[in-house]
């Protein structure tokens, strides 16, 4: 089981079933957005769907034009 802490700001609700997140990373400009839904057969939350992995950029010491 992983844990996250998230912001009050970055969380919200569309309906009973799911919950949009919005991460934040040291590697990303903005905060990353996950998407869970709740199963109502065991009462646990699943990802679903995540953006974490858009727009990686190499560091400023691998990148020859930074």
């Amino acid at each position: 089981m992983i844990c996250f802490r998230i912001a009050p700001m970055f969380k919200r609700f569309d309906d009973g079933n799911y919950f949009n997140a919005y991460l934040m990373s040291g590697g990303a400009d903005s905060p990353r957005e996950i998407r869970c839904r709740l199963t109502s057969s065991i009462g646990q939350w699943f990802l679903v769907e995540q953006l974490l992995l858009s727009g990686i950029r190499p560091p400023k010491k691998d990148n020859q034009w930074a």
